[in-house]
């Protein structure tokens, strides 16, 4: 039976009361796969079977949850790649939860399992995990939701690995026997695109490319990543007086700076009337535009979306509809539409 998931997250404006939704299908690593073939004959099969004794009552007590009863929150995209079974050594961990298990203590980066919602019925062929965090919890920038085993959840929190004390032996074979600490057996990465449309403008009657990324900074406090528009203006205005025109050929340019200004990674996207020079390497005039923007020391994520949004753009066909795009939402649709055909497994 081939394995298939899928990705449900919810942010609420405590506030407001107002619920934010994003929701994808998400990749099955090939970590489990390795695990039954035995990674060359090494698996340990019985650790594997283990259920935990009497004192131990947090094992496991399906293989499901086994392999998939952890979730780790990266603030690093780790794409698409099923054979991306260990995050990056730069990749931060941003959240952490373990499959029925309340986080009762004061760690800010635990969630709790949500006992109530949570269904492990392997037999009906669906199995459902629900986490939770307050508003305290995993509060930072969310590049990847993935799944692990539930002593991966647990040792991600560690600044040091774990020593080899007899209280440490279970956990420490568990884990042993998944093939690594932080093992990823299940991936939802999604990079941060132009998803509100307060975002978005089209048809802007502009004549000249800084105007443009005055009315691109403007979008941009609108959605509430920039708090201080004007020292990011400078930044990226800088940034294309000294480091080059960001326009990539066939009327699109991609703007971005990484600054102090910046509170959260965020795209605005800019349509022109009428293109305006932008010092293109093929000479056109650029009426497309889209800004990235990230906070200082996210130089990995910001080379990531900067990748991705190259990726989509290089497709005629998107370009072509958002030139046509009716309204914003329809912009938005468009790119989170080709985002999902081309890179969610």
């Amino acid at each position: 039976m081939t394995l298939h998931g899928h990705t449900r997250i919810e942010l609420t404006d405590v506030h407001t009361g107002a619920v934010e939704v994003v929701e994808s299908d998400n990749l099955i690593t090939n970590a489990v796969s390795d695990i039954f073939n035995g990674y060359g004959g090494s698996l340990n099969k019985a650790m594997l079977l283990w259920r935990g004794d009497q004192g131990y009552t947090n094992a496991p007590k399906d293989l499901v949850t086994m392999f998939y009863g952890g979730l780790l929150l990266y603030d690093t995209p780790l794409g698409s790649d099923p054979a991306t079974v260990f995050a990056p050594a730069g990749a931060g961990v941003v959240g952490t939860a373990m499959a029925g298990q309340v986080n009762a203590t004061k760690n800010t980066v635990r969630g709790s399992a949500n006992l109530t919602e949570t269904k492990i019925d392997p037999w009906s062929g669906v199995v459902t995990y629900v986490y939770e965090f307050a508003t305290s919890q995993a509060n930072g920038v969310i590049g990847s939701v993935c799944l692990t085993h539930p002593m991966g959840a647990y040792y991600s929190e560690m600044i040091d690995a774990p020593d080899a004390a007899s209280c440490n032996a279970d956990r420490l074979g568990f884990g042993g026997a998944l093939g690594g600490d932080q093992l990823l057996t299940g991936l939802l990465a999604k990079t941060t695109y132009p998803t509100d449309e307060k975002g978005v403008l089209l048809y802007a009657k502009i004549d000249n490319s800084a105007d443009a990324l005055g009315i691109l900074v403007e979008l941009q406090e609108g959605i509430g990543v920039i708090t201080n528009g004007n020292a990011y203006y400078n930044a990226v205005s800088q940034r294309e007086t000294f480091g080059g025109t960001t326009a990539i050929g066939g009327g699109i340019a991609l703007p971005h700076a990484s600054n102090a200004g910046v509170s959260a990674p965020g795209i605005s996207a800019l349509l022109l009337r009428r293109g305006v020079d932008w010092g293109a390497p093929d000479g056109q005039p650029v009426d497309l535009v889209f800004m990235i923007a990230v906070p200082p020391k996210s130089e990995s994520l910001h080379l990531q979306i900067l990748a991705r949004l190259v990726n989509l753009l290089g497709r005629r066909d998107l370009v072509e509809a958002l030139r046509t795009a009716s309204n914003p939402q329809r912009f938005v649709e468009l790119i989170a539409k080709t985002e999902n055909a081309c890179f969610a497994d």
